[in-house]
């Protein structure tokens, strides 16, 4: 089956991204990575292992190794905490695990994040691939190395650098994905799409992509955002230029996941209503022009992005932005889109333009039906 094999290009910790339609096939192209691993161990989301966990297996087996032992966790974010990071460190110091270990993320952006964190902090740092099942990872959480578990209500609050091995992406694996976590995928892509590939928007409101049946039509569009994410990584590895572009709506998304629990609203979700104010802030702000802000959430509308149950007030809204890891000497800095699709970075935005374009907003999220 024909394979696209996108490398990130980090000199000596440079690694593959193969993309293609089975397991088996992915595994094969990157049979490399196996190599010089001593035992695997397997960490993955509950519910992607019994879809898929007999696809990992098999795939392992072919390349000639054993079935990996396994650590399963729950795909909720009050799993991805040090608490379960160090069930997973007990689990390896009680196996013997040595440097020589290769740890396989099954799962979503989640376990990715939780397994990558426990890879990077065990010995010092072992080796990991990345099993990406969603959408959301396969196009953006996989790959990049960032990988961290949340505390204190703040995502991600305590992370680290650490390169996978390779990411192995199957378009098989996005066949059982339920509505919201496809949805976290398209919030995503549409980040990407305001990052330079306005084709991408484009295409997602004509298509009107509202299940995970329509993986095989995007294909291209996981490749391009793939391909999309390397460059960035191998230009700007620990984000301290481009690499902050890929925050583009994450500065109110990641505010909406802490005032709403960590629970009842996912990532992308939340990622897809951050893009909608970072475009309300950039026209108070006289950076756009065009009514984005609308195109935006009629988008989000048509591809049946839940409706919030009610309007947070600013002041945790505010709070919650104050301890976002992008703030800096205290301003909330922020990633905001142009007409040009060629983004703004680093904007320091005044605490009444926050509040302004929070109003805003909320008045248009209302308008199209996505806010009671």
């Amino acid at each position: 089956m024909a394979i696209a094999r996108i490398d990130v290009e980090l000199a000596e910790r440079s690694y593959p991204i193969c993309l293609g339609p089975r397991l088996a096939d992915v595994f094969s192209a990157a049979a490399e990575t196996f190599n010089a691993a001593h035992e695997i161990v397997a960490i993955a989301d509950r519910t992607a292992w019994k879809f898929h966990g007999a696809g990992v297996i098999d795939a392992i087996s072919r390349l000639g190794l054993l079935p990996p032992p396994l650590f399963t966790i729950r795909a909720q974010e009050r799993a991805k905490t040090l608490a379960v990071a160090r069930q997973i460190w007990r689990r390896l110091l009680d196996s013997g695990a040595g440097r020589d270990t290769l740890l396989l993320a099954v799962g979503g952006g989640l376990t990715g994040d939780l397994a990558g964190f426990a890879a990077a902090c065990y010995q010092r740092g072992i080796p990991f691939v990345q099993i990406p099942t969603t959408l959301l990872a396969q196009v953006d959480a996989a790959i990049g190395g960032k990988v961290g578990v949340n505390e204190g209500g703040f995502k991600n609050a305590i992370g680290a650098f650490h390169q996978p091995r390779a990411v192995l992406a199957a378009e098989e694996t996005l066949s059982t994905l339920k509505p919201a976590s496809w949805r976290c995928g398209l919030g995503e892509i549409v980040k990407y799409a305001l990052l330079g590939q306005p084709w991408m928007l484009a295409e997602l409101e004509a298509n009107e992509p509202v299940s995970s049946s329509a993986a095989p039509r995007l294909a291209h569009v996981i490749q391009a955002c793939c391909r999309h994410k390397a460059a960035i990584v191998a230009d700007d590895e620990r984000e301290s230029g481009a690499r902050a572009s890929l925050n583009l709506g994450h500065t109110l998304g990641h505010a909406l996941e802490s005032v709403f629990a960590l629970a009842k609203l996912h990532h992308g979700e939340a990622v897809m209503y951050g893009l909608i104010y970072a475009a309300e802030t950039a026209r108070l702000l006289g950076l756009l022009e065009s009514p984005l802000h609308l195109r935006l959430a009629q988008l989000a509308r048509t591809l049946r992005f839940p409706t919030l149950p009610y309007l947070p007030q600013w002041e945790l809204i505010a709070r919650a932005m104050r301890a976002d890891k992008k703030r800096r000497a205290g301003r909330i800095r922020m990633v905001l889109p142009r007409d040009t699709f060629i983004p703004e970075l680093a904007v320091d935005v005044p605490d009444d333009a926050l509040k302004a374009a929070y109003d805003a907003w909320s008045s248009t999220m209302r308008s199209v039906g996505l806010l009671l």
